[in-house]
C-alpha cells in the first residue's frame, strides 16, 4: 500500500519537492501501525459492540464508492463466502440449518 501511494504521490514531487521515498514510507507505515495497534487495542476490549455488519457495509460504500446497490453487493459477498466455504460461511449455515430444523 505504500508503495501504491507514493507512486501517485511521486507524481506531485516537482510540485512540492523535498519529499523523500524512503522517510515517506517510513512515516506511513509507522502511522499505519500505530492506527492498527490503537483499533486492535480496541477491539479486544469491545468486540461485541464493534461488531455491526449494517456499518461495515455502510462504511465501505463511503470508502470506496461501490457503484452498485447495496442489496446486490452483500449478495455478491455472501455468494463468494459461500462458493469459497469461508469460516464464516460454514458457521452461518450451520446456524441457519439448526435453526429451520423442526422437531
Amino acid at each position: 500500500m505504500a508503495a501504491v501511494l507514493f507512486a501517485r504521490l511521486a507524481v506531485l514531487k516537482n510540485q512540492i519537492g523535498g519529499l523523500s521515498e524512503t522517510e515517506w514510507k517510513q512515516n506511513f507505515t509507522a502511522a499505519c501501525e500505530a492506527e492498527d495497534a490503537k483499533r486492535l487495542a480496541d477491539w479486544d476490549l469491545d468486540w461485541l459492540a464493534l461488531c455491526d455488519g449494517k456499518r461495515f457495509f455502510r462504511d465501505l460504500y463511503q470508502a470506496y464508492g461501490v457503484k452498485v446497490s447495496p442489496i446486490k453487493f452483500k449478495k455478491m459477498i455472501v455468494e463468494r463466502m459461500q462458493r469459497e466455504q469461508t469460516d464464516s460461511w460454514v458457521l452461518v449455515e450451520k446456524l441457519l440449518l439448526d435453526g429451520l430444523k423442526v422437531n
